[in-house]
């Protein structure tokens, strides 16, 4: 087995779980490549100069993650399923306060109706539903995330009543995980267009079955969305969700076309140059006796969804990876993986706005681009007759 098929069978789990995820969850390809990334031990692509946009905040592996008093920052790094009740715990030892991607809500919305004795929302009391001005106000916070730029609503946990809003106490939910799939299945039938990722999940407190419920949606491009049941469109706003004017949706859905037509145009251009690329290969190899080998190119190129500017990029050493050897865990099994590590340890060429690094297809290496735009390109060329 050559190194290619090795390293081919060792990255096939996670290339299937990335293009999985990015289908099924529409999962920002800026979230791939920094997972991608990370995978190889490369540092952070992002600035972290506002280390509070959500934007440019420092990636942080999980596994060398050191807690500090932005906790609410390390919560909606770390992935929902990965939140343990200590981490609900921390919010509340460090005072976070709600952002524009995160929101605290404490017991099930309620509002009393006139007439009628309950004193909390249907899911307290009787337990067969939740309510519906429960339900609504829960999702209109889902809703205002999608619409702006994505966020984690931790539901039953209090805020503090002054400005600003910070956590302050727990109150466990009953039979948290039968909740989380009520709400799960109301996204469905009361967000329209339906949200093209969401993810809840509950967290045990007890073994009654109590507990918090987290819900996390990202930056959606197919919207603007609202709820059907009140036909209002939300956005968040600070540390606060609003209605969307007349105004808002319409700028909302044009710059929803324009951002897919700016991805779109990128994404044609950089396979226009491969296209390039790999005919450089084709006719290099005419005439050429391999037993019918053909060349091969593999690029993976990922682009943020917001736009970017990365400053002072061509003096950001820090962002060009130099190879090292790493290992690998896939299905229990410990893989050490040298390569290709050694063909990461070239320097860049300062472009205008970029970093680049090209290689000779006979060489075996591995050409790479960083743009301040945010865009990273990753490509092998493989000439025939290259044993790599």
């Amino acid at each position: 087995m050559s190194r290619f098929d090795e390293l081919n069978k060792l990255f096939d789990p996670w290339r299937k779980d990335w293009v999985n995820q990015y289908r099924e969850h529409q999962l920002l390809p800026s979230v791939i490549a920094k997972r991608f990334q990370e995978f190889l031990g490369c540092p952070e692509v992002f600035s972290d100069a506002d280390p509070t946009h959500p934007q440019t905040v420092k990636y942080v592996s999980p596994t060398t993650a050191k807690r500090d008093d932005r906790t609410e920052q390390f919560i909606l790094r770390k992935p929902l399923d990965a939140v343990t009740l200590s981490d609900l715990d921390d919010l509340i030892r460090v005072a976070a306060r709600e952002t524009g991607e995160l929101e605290f809500k404490g017991a099930l919305p309620f509002a009393p109706t006139k007439g009628q004795p309950a004193t909390a929302d249907r899911w307290i009391e009787k337990g067969d539903r939740i309510g519906d001005y429960a339900r609504d106000q829960v999702l209109s916070e889902i809703v205002a995330f999608a619409n702006a730029d994505g966020g984690t609503l931790v539901l039953g946990l209090h805020e503090t009543k002054d400005e600003p809003r910070r956590a302050e106490r727990l109150e466990a939910l009953p039979r948290c995980e039968d909740l989380a799939k009520r709400f799960l299945d109301a996204t469905e039938d009361v967000i329209e267009p339906r949200l093209p990722s969401i993810n809840v999940r509950a967290v045990l407190a007890s073994d009654d079955g109590s507990g918090y419920v987290l819900m996390r949606v990202g930056k959606s491009l197919a919207g603007p969305h609202r709820l059907a049941t009140t036909r209002e469109f939300y956005v968040r706003r600070g540390e606060r969700s609003a209605r969307m004017s007349v105004r808002e949706i319409t700028d909302r859905t044009l710059e929803l076309a324009r951002t897919g037509d700016r991805i779109e145009a990128v994404f044609a251009q950089r396979r226009e140059l491969g296209a390039e690329v790999y005919k450089t290969l084709m006719r290099d190899a005419a005439g050429n006796d391999a037993d019918g080998v053909m060349p091969l190119l593999v690029r993976v190129t990922a682009l943020p969804i917001s736009p970017q500017n990365i400053p002072n990029l061509t003096q950001r050493d820090d962002l060009w990876w130099i190879g090292k050897g790493f290992s690998a865990t896939v299905d229990g099994n410990n893989y050490p993986c040298p390569y290709p590590a050694r063909n990461f340890n070239q320097q860049p060429n300062v472009r205008l706005r970029s970093l680049v690094c090209t290689e000779d297809p006979q060489s075996g290496g591995v050409c790479r681009l960083i743009r301040n735009d945010g865009l990273v390109e990753i490509y092998s060329p493989k000439a025939v007759g290259n044993p790599g």
